[in-house]
């Protein structure tokens, strides 16, 4: 008996229907001979409906049918082609008798049938995917019709219409056009076929996997879905590998196509005391690594399914539904508890080099966004768009309005400040006053009725988590300048907005101010009155260097950028390609580059090369006697239109936005990539990441992303949503995924990350993470995973040995997505043998984190600051490692 427990046990056929099948207007014989029940003509009653149809009700026509050789009481059986089924198609290899003789047959599915429908209902076979109705032998979703269904969800009309009043599709003759089918149908969520009028059930629509499979025939490419039922594949799993308690699977959507998970239960995953009162159990990662290994082989070879990742927990930890007065592991609550990062798993193990085959690749996969080949490219792309650099607005004397005094003559800001006292008073506030009493700031604009201030966005921070300056009147404030050195935090001008808006700041009064270290202001909003201009940029072609605005609507991943401001006076930018020197044209970004009265000339008393370089650029296409200092952050100039001339006229801008250093981005597949983009993604992914808390890095040759939580239970669960939220958004695959507790994630006094400490401690290995998960596995090797106690941490490195893997299970000589860089196993030397630790008091420590050079990194232990600027990444030749001793040791010097 086939029925639905989801809707009041409703009957949809009984295997024992005591004739009357003729009546159902279907073939009744898979050959159509004369020994089988195929209609034969419709009596002068009777008509037959449209289109083959013919109804139950109101006395439809009555086929007439020939003596069956069959008995009624016979269980109707079929051999099905397990390769069939992967796409969607039924093919009988045989019935009745003969099925069950050869049910044993590799290759082989053998079913059951259900029986005919019952009376006065209406069943059709619909492809789930595309609600049309499916041809005949194929698989589809069985929906129904009946007098006996009921209306719908109580409260709930969406999925009401949805599933109680879906409608299917077909096709008619000579009409492109699928029309819809008249009756309105309930979705059962049941997968099946019909064969000579009978039903057969092969699973549940969401115990079905499917994956894309690509191939190339007569030199064009061809592509499809392939279909597994996850019955089929627990069977082999259960039946192959042992140990397993219970298995399920599902897939879930990522980056555009659909990857299996598979979740093992596993009396090894379990951390349960052996003995009343002792401790828990430590896992045997080598031996679940290898169960996850057999998992992807045995599906591999049996099915060709590529697993995506295999996830370990305990036996009966995985949520259960009853089904059929039997609990079985429900894959739909799996799925929810998959993508919230809350499955109760202990050990994860990814095959992303079999199962993602659709990430992309740049111009100049080995060369990268800036190199030749992917420079012409995107010039070849923007051929008829100009080149990109402001025009200059030289002052050979500027005079100021109210003492007529020439502001350009003073040599140093000691007279300029003294100029100031007396002429116009400038009120200055102690850094560690502000950090007490942040009101006192506001209390001053508003009773010397300051018309300019300056803050940073750190700041504000610290004044609105304070609430302060909400009781003072800011009306006369007209320039709240607020400095930045890289691109503007989207959320500050809305927060500042929002805060001060009782207080009369006027909303133009928000500007954002480009400062660099060479230049206090490169550009500015002030007095532009209008608010932040905003672009949504697509990210897949930043990603190749172009900039490609795009409605945020239509496309799900875009980049929310907002302008930096306007060239001010005698100052000119030039956007410029950092390795060709040549101006980048409209369309794509470069180096920023400034050529301004205000900016340095030179560090003091410094003789290097680099510095030297960095304050005379010149540009190859542009005038060889203008010099620019070069800023070392990306971005691009834009052109807008607003009407704030007179009477409302349109008045078109330069503007200039900034992206970030270049010094943080890193390439991937000759993909160029911001570091704070992917962290966004990841704080973002899971409610036990502390905001803020995630630094992307780059180490040798391994994308590592490190993140701090809040709780550190089941960390295993979080790592997939981190991978697939990065590989959605970014399409890109991380190499190591790391986990600090909370309090123990590198910041400044200001809560600033710290990005030189964070990757300083990483290659130094004095990051005291508590767990690591290596997410590229190419050589099959065993994924470790450390977990530290919580109450005895310990900071000490272990030493690598030849050979050794980085994170979990990552070759440190190859398994790298990026190309062109040092591999971290050329620095290497021989270390002493492993510290001996006893087991009782420390967890398993990882067998083998690389070496790295640790000379030149600026030491900010005291937390002040971040030390970006003076991150300096030496060559080979300066290398030095650091022993298990902390003792600096010089490394031996080798090939590139």
């Amino acid at each position: 008996m086939l029925c639905l427990p989801e809707h009041g046990g409703m009957i949809i056929s009984v295997r024992d229907w005591l004739g009357g099948e003729e009546r159902m207007g279907c073939p009744l014989s898979i050959d159509g001979d004369e020994e089988g029940v195929q209609e034969k003509k419709i009596d002068s009653h009777g008509s037959s409906g449209q289109n083959g149809y013919k109804s139950l009700i109101g006395g439809g026509g009555v086929a007439k049918k020939a003596d069956r050789p069959k008995s009624r009481t016979e269980l109707s059986e079929v051999l099905l082609d397990k390769e069939a089924l992967k796409t969607n198609e039924v093919l009988v290899l045989a019935m009745g008798e003969e099925a069950r003789k050869r049910a044993n047959e590799p290759g082989t599915v053998r079913a059951g049938a259900f029986g005919y429908p019952i009376p006065d209902a209406t069943l059709a076979l619909v492809d789930p995917e595309t609600n049309l109705l499916c041809s005949p032998f194929s698989i589809g979703e069985i929906w129904v019709d009946s007098p006996s269904l009921s209306g719908g969800f109580w409260a709930l009309p969406k999925h009401t219409e949805t599933i109680f009043h879906a409608r299917p599709y077909k096709f008619i003759e000579a009409n492109p056009t699928p029309v819809l089918v008249e009756p309105e149908f309930l979705r059962t969520g049941l997968l099946g076929c019909i064969i000579e009028g009978k039903i057969f059930i092969l699973g549940l629509y969401e115990d079905r996997i499917r994956q894309r499979v690509e191939w190339t025939e007569h030199g064009i490419e061809e592509a499809e879905h392939r279909y597994f039922f996850v019955q089929h594949l627990v069977v082999s799993i259960m039946k192959t590998v042992p140990k397993i308690y219970d298995c399920s699977a599902f897939d879930a959507y990522v980056n555009g196509e659909y990857l299996p998970i598979i979740l093992i239960e596993t009396q090894a995953a379990s951390t349960a005391p052996t003995t009343t009162g002792g401790p828990p159990r430590q896992l045997d990662i080598p031996f679940l690594d290898s169960l996850s290994e057999r998992c992807m082989e045995v599906l591999y070879h049996e099915h060709h399914l590529r697993v995506y990742c295999v996830m370990m927990t305990a036996p009966n930890t995985l949520p259960r539904v009853i089904k059929n007065g039997r609990r079985d592991i429900g894959n739909m609550l799996c799925r929810k508890e998959f993508d919230n990062g809350s499955l109760p798993c202990v050990h994860v193990k990814f095959g992303v080099e079999r199962a993602v085959q659709n990430l992309p690749v740049g111009d100049d996969p080995a060369g990268g966004i800036w190199s030749p080949v992917s420079t012409q490219a995107r010039q070849d792309l923007l051929m008829m768009q100009d080149k990109q650099y402001s025009g200059v607005d030289h002052r050979e004397v500027v005079i100021d309005d109210r003492t007529s005094t020439p502001l350009n003559q003073f040599s140093n800001i000691h007279d300029l400040m003294q100029w100031r006292s007396p002429a116009t008073p400038t009120y200055l506030i102690s850094p560690v006053e502000f950090a007490s009493n942040p009101n006192i700031l506001f209390q001053l604009l508003s009773r010397y009725k300051v018309k300019d201030t300056y803050a940073t966005s750190q700041m504000l921070d610290h004044a609105m988590a304070h609430a302060a300056g909400k009781g003072s009147a800011l009306h006369e404030l007209k320039n709240l300048m607020i400095a930045t050195d890289t691109r503007p935090r989207v959320d500050v001008y809305q927060k500042v907005r929002l805060h001060f808006a009782s207080s009369g700041l006027d909303r133009t009064a928000i500007n954002t101010i480009y400062s660099h270290v060479l230049n206090p202001m490169v550009a500015s909003r002030s007095y532009m009155c209008i608010e932040p201009i905003e672009l949504f940029l697509d990210m897949s072609s930043l990603r190749r260097g172009l900039i490609v605005p795009v409605d945020p609507d239509t496309e799900p991943f875009t980049l929310l950028v907002q302008d930096s401001g306007m060239v001010p006076v005698s100052t000119q930018i030039s956007i410029v390609n950092p390795e060709t020197n040549r101006l980048c044209l409209v369309g794509e970004y470069g180096e920023i580059w400034v050529q301004s009265e205000a900016s340095a000339h030179s560090f003091y008393g410094s003789k290097d090369a680099f510095d030297a370089e960095r304050f005379n650029g010149r540009t190859v296409d542009g005038d060889p006697h203008v010099r620019y200092v070069r800023t070392g952050d990306l971005g691009f100039l834009h052109n807008v239109s607003r009407p704030i001339g007179p009477g409302g006229a349109l008045v078109e801008m330069q503007i200039l936005f900034v992206l970030g250093s270049i010094g943080e981005t890193f390439d991937v597949n000759g993909l160029s990539h911001f570091p704070m983009d992917i962290e966004a993604s990841v704080e973002k992914c899971h409610r036990n990441i502390v905001p803020g808390g995630c630094a992307v890095f780059q180490a040798g040759g391994l994308v590592v992303v490190l993140v701090e939580v809040r709780n550190r239970s089941f960390l295993a669960s979080i790592v997939p949503v981190i991978v697939n939220a990065v590989l959605n958004e970014h399409q890109l695959i991380l190499d190591i995924v790391a986990f600090v507790s909370k309090g123990d994630f590198p910041r400044s006094r200001l809560g600033e990350k710290q990005r030189g400490k964070v990757l300083a401690s990483w290659v130094t290995r004095k990051m005291r993470t508590i767990a690591q998960f290596g997410i590229r596995d190419p050589d099959g090797a065993p994924s470790e995973t450390t977990m530290v106690p919580e109450e005895r941490r310990t900071s000490g490195s272990m030493p690598a040995e030849p050979g050794a893997r980085v994170g979990n299970g990552v070759p440190a000589s190859k398994g790298s997505s990026l190309r062109n860089v040092t591999s971290v196993s050329q620095l290497r030397e021989q270390q002493p043998p492993l510290l001996q630790l006893r087991t009782q008091d420390f967890a398993p420590l990882p067998t083998g984190t690389s070496e790295m050079p640790t000379a030149h990194y600026a030491n900010d232990d005291d937390g002040d600051a971040d030390d970006d600027s003076s991150l300096h990444v030496p060559h080979d030749s300066e290398a030095r490692t650091t022993r298990s001793d902390d003792t600096p040791t010089e490394a031996p010097r080798q090939g590139p």
